[in-house]
């Protein structure tokens, strides 16, 4: 909305007249590190005592040229820069611009803070004062990365959005189920959208090791003692910890645990129903869950434990997720027992 004043040092403010316009964007990323954005302007209601209502600007910015380049695809506007009362909201302006990033590396990545630049002038309203105008309008964020996996592959997201890590139950049944016990039982629900209470990627690997070697090591005195009665697979049974490894809200980040025993400890087993079920190790010198724990550790079907793991990495990957970065975990269509 922009709205003109007269103003004189003799006489109250007038009111000349307002113009209301419906202003939209679209953004499409990809991974190329570019990105294009298309803004769209249609009248709503322009005030008869304006004349016309001309576009005077109109431009966005990437955060700095240094870093981004900016062209048009296509015509500057496509549809009219300019309207009057009679104009109707099917009217409608175009622009699209592409961004690039252009200083891209291996291992870099980049925010680009996102905005438009919108102004109009009225031909009825000469020397007249805009007191409200759209101005600048910072749309929020994009990242571009080249610090995935295959080192030559850039790309872009949108950082502030918190994505959801959907694991098919059907791909690991018996950990699927361990990870929405924990999530929804913990008392500080890990994963959980519901309680807006997200994992955070642990980006660093030696990080992520040693985080395992806390709560899951191979051996020694803390080393999990897999369960008779946990069912194996193709690859036996494993020590399996939630949260991951690989988040920052694993037990080997927390300063409460120093090992694998102060976790919650449980196993997996398919009953002669055919449902997976997670039982309690109650062996000593386990006791009972008190579901305060920060962490928890399983007894799971080994082949499981690494599907899970393995589709973990690529949501990372595909979601482009760098050190820190928040998301939550679901498994659609899971019945418990």
């Amino acid at each position: 909305m922009t709205d003109w004043w007269q103003i004189s040092n003799n006489q109250p403010p007038k009111h000349i007249g307002t113009a209301i316009f419906l202003v939209r964007e679209e953004m499409k990323l990809d991974n190329t590190g570019s990105w294009q954005q298309r803004n769209f302007i249609s009248p709503l209601n322009i005030q008869s005592s304006l004349g016309t209502v001309t576009l005077d600007y109109w431009d966005a910015s990437c955060g700095g040229d240094t870093v981004c380049d900016r062209e048009f695809i296509g015509p500057e506007f496509t549809g009219p820069t300019s309207w009057t009362s009679i104009s109707s909201v099917t009217e409608q302006t175009v622009q699209t611009r592409k961004f690039t990033w252009k200083t891209a590396a291996l291992g870099k990545s980049q925010e680009f803070d996102r905005g438009s630049f919108l102004g109009f002038k009225a031909s009825a309203a000469p020397g007249a004062v805009k007191i409200t105008e759209p101005s600048w309008v910072f749309w929020d964020q994009i990242r571009c990365d080249q610090m995935m996996p295959n080192a030559a592959s850039v790309g872009c997201v949108f950082p502030k959005y918190t994505p959801t890590f959907e694991l098919k139950h059907a791909y690991a049944e018996g950990a699927a189920l361990y990870y929405m016990e924990m999530r929804d039982k913990l008392d500080w629900h890990p994963g959980s959208k519901a309680h807006n209470s997200p994992l955070r990627r642990e980006f660093d690997p030696v990080k992520r090791d040693a985080n395992r070697a806390v709560v899951c090591p191979d051996s020694g005195q803390y080393a999990l003692v897999l369960h008779p009665l946990a069912t194996g697979d193709s690859k036996n049974t494993q020590c399996d910890e939630y949260a991951f490894a690989a988040t920052k809200e694993s037990g080997g980040s927390q300063p409460e645990v120093t090992n694998g025993s102060q976790c919650l400890q449980a196993y997996a087993r398919k009953d002669a129903d055919g449902k997976w079920r997670l039982y309690d190790d109650l062996r000593a010198p386990n006791t009972a869950p008190t579901y305060t724990e920060k962490c928890a550790r399983a007894t799971m079907a080994g082949a499981q434990n690494e599907r899970a793991g393995s589709r973990l990495s690529g949501f990372y990957t595909k979601q482009r997720m760098l050190d820190n970065d928040a998301y939550f975990i679901d498994v659609p269509g899971l019945v418990r027992p």
